[in-house]
């Protein structure tokens, strides 16, 4: 799957779900992933 919804995403991490946004919102920034974040669905650039 080449898109996740940022809530399934979250579950998958072995992280608490507070770490887990930030560390996904932390890649996005960084360009790693994509977030939308009006959808809250990351996807690989």
């Amino acid at each position: 799957m080449s898109a996740f919804h940022l809530i399934e995403l979250k579950k998958l991490l072995d992280v608490l779900p507070i770490m887990a946004v930030r560390t996904i919102k932390q890649l996005a920034v960084k360009g790693i992933l994509n977030l939308d974040e009006s959808t809250n669905r990351v996807t690989l650039p």
